[in-house]
């Protein structure tokens, strides 16, 4: 896939998760496979863990790569920007995931943050802004930015 069909389906993917977030719902299952191609159109689906902001938990209710940080911790709040962790770990997957064989080795790689930038070194050799990246993948939830943010940034990118 060319480095301009992958902006194109990220932007899509942010501009969905833009208007879900815009009604005050996170989705909460963000991955790879819930965001479905139809055509040049991206879409994301499954909502069967999305929930209003009101009706938030505070306890972990996905896991895997794609999970926040702080969604390893009971304590720690889900929020719009656990969202946001997840749409990074999507990009990067996008940009290294051919590089896999099996899934267990995504789960190690991707997994682990220090391995992880190993590979956003390698994928941003590819045109892509590590600085999106880097941001979305924060620890701290509040150090990560928003989808008009990362929106913002990618309209000043072309």
């Amino acid at each position: 896939m060319e480095v301009e069909e992958l902006w194109s389906m990220f932007k899509q993917i942010v501009s969905g998760l833009d208007h879900i977030h815009s009604k005050k719902i996170r989705h909460g299952d963000l991955k790879p496979s819930n965001v479905f191609l139809k055509g040049n159109v991206v879409k994301i689906g499954d909502f069967g863990l999305a929930c209003s902001l009101k009706e938030a938990t505070n306890f972990p209710i996905a896991r895997g790569i794609y999970t926040a940080p702080e969604l390893k911790s009971p304590e720690k709040p889900f929020t719009l920007y656990s969202d946001m962790f997840s749409l990074g770990m999507i990009l990067l997957e996008m940009l290294v995931g051919f590089e896999f064989g099996t899934s267990q080795e995504k789960f190690e790689v991707l997994g682990d943050p220090e391995k992880r930038t190993e590979y956003l070194v390698k994928a941003c050799l590819d045109g892509f802004k590590e600085d999106i990246i880097r941001s979305l993948l924060e620890e701290d939830f509040n150090e990560r930015p928003d989808t008009s943010m990362i929106l913002e940034l990618l309209k000043e990118d072309t």
